[in-house]
């Protein structure tokens, strides 16, 4: 069985030296044309990856099939990071890299904590999500990957923007700040929190650890800014020599942002950052204690994740004169006409136990419904089928149409359901 799965692992790791290497010749000069060809026909199929790939091996017969399917990939996958970055230009990525890429609003938000001018490093610099934000605020960039497919992505991404004042080139940015990059201000590192293949939430585990990135930060003679992505399940008691922001964009806490002290001896500071579609920024901090349990006011208050995840729930409560509807579960209650960015209010309009709502619903003329659930041995999707097929439907699409929120969970110790209408304007 061992020596079964030895040569599976050889077979897996022969196959992925293949495809780079297939890779690597289709970025390289001879490939150029067939990847220029993929994106052709990429665009004359609108997009449709079955009759992008008929069209090329209509057209490039006589390139190797694996470079064709390496082209068709770097150029469908380039288009998904060209959207997610929100540019105009034909971009290059490869499979697995644009889910792990930074969005475009978030990327720029990355940018603006480099002072403008820098000289940067990039460790982990994928196919360049981040890096084409980076190198519009540097004013010399060099990324690194240690995968060079990606690398050289990233390398023609930044040439395909025409930002000369950086590049990307394969190897370890360790290497690069010993020798070339010695000089650089900030490093920015993006580890790989899956050098074994599984998720590690330890950042010793990571891929360079954190510790060897807060030593950067700490080099004799050289200080530098260390800025490093993580998970934003990341415990903020596991970087201590870093401050950290947890970033919300979208409605969703998409990371927590490592930012590398000042100062040695410097108290971490938390934080929770919300990055609206347009505009600037907006910070939240301040008590992280527990935030206190109450009765049921006037609205159910809503936070903001970054704000949950960064235990700012006691901050909010002493600005908005709010509390917890239960010990533990990250709802807040509270006065009718709280405004704040980093609270969802919705006017409470019945309360009642689980077996009450369907009448409720009725009373209310509810004719659509959007079920939370949160501290309750209860799904939202085993309540909400039920709770939904009896509602009535809207003589038309734009007349008579009630959306209830309906909020299932533990209110002060006992569990409930409150209604609610959303009273955002």
């Amino acid at each position: 069985m061992p020596e079964s799965s030895d040569r599976e692992a050889e077979r897996v790791a022969q196959r992925a030296a293949d495809r780079t290497t297939a890779a690597m010749a289709v970025l390289g000069e001879r490939g150029w044309g067939l990847l220029v060809a993929a994106g052709f026909a990429f665009d004359e199929s609108g997009g449709d990856v079955l009759r992008t790939a008929a069209l090329l091996a209509k057209r490039r017969p006589d390139d190797p099939g694996s470079h064709r399917a390496v082209a068709l990939e770097l150029v469908a996958e380039g288009a998904r990071l060209s959207r997610k970055i929100g540019a105009f230009e034909r971009l290059l990525a490869v499979r697995g890299a644009v889910e792990q890429a930074t969005s475009g609003r978030v990327a720029t938000w990355h940018a603006q904590r480099v002072p403008e001018g820098a000289r940067v490093v990039e460790i982990g610099c994928g196919c360049g999500g981040d890096t084409l934000a980076l190198a519009h605020r540097a004013r010399n960039l060099i990324a690194t990957d240690t995968d060079p497919v990606r690398a050289a992505c990233a390398h023609m991404n930044l040439a395909a923007l025409g930002l000369s004042n950086a590049r990307a080139i394969p190897g370890d940015g360790f290497d690069v700040l010993a020798g070339e990059g010695r000089d650089a201000d900030v490093v920015f590192a993006d580890p790989d929190r899956r050098p074994g293949g599984e998720r590690t939430l330890d950042p010793e585990g990571w891929s360079p650890p954190l510790s060897g990135l807060a030593a950067l930060a700490r080099t004799p003679g050289r200080p530098r800014r260390v800025l490093v992505k993580a998970a934003p399940s990341l415990d903020p008691e596991t970087a201590p020599d870093f401050d950290v922001a947890y970033v919300s964009c979208g409605g969703e806490c998409v990371e927590a942002f490592l930012e590398s002290h000042a100062e040695p001896e410097t108290p971490q500071r938390i934080r929770a950052v919300l990055l609206p579609p347009d505009g600037p920024s907006i910070e939240l901090e301040g008590d992280r204690g527990d935030a206190p349990a109450g009765s049921i006011g006037a609205a159910l208050l809503v936070p903001d994740p970054a704000a949950i995840r960064s235990r700012l729930l006691a901050e909010l409560c002493s600005r908005h004169g709010a509390t917890l509807v239960d010990d533990g579960i990250a709802w807040l209650t509270g006065p009718a006409g709280v405004v704040s960015p980093w609270l969802s209010a919705h006017t409470i309009v019945a309360r009642c136990g689980i077996q009450d709502v369907p009448a409720e619903l009725r009373r209310l003329g509810a004719t659509s419904i959007r079920v939370h659930v949160r501290g309750v041995p209860v799904t939202a999707s085993e309540v909400e089928a039920k709770w939904r097929k009896p509602l009535p439907r809207p003589s038309a699409p734009d007349t008579g149409h009630v959306v209830v929120d309906v909020f299932v969970s533990r209110f002060l110790g006992r569990p409930g359901v409150v209604l609610t209408r959303d009273s955002r304007p």
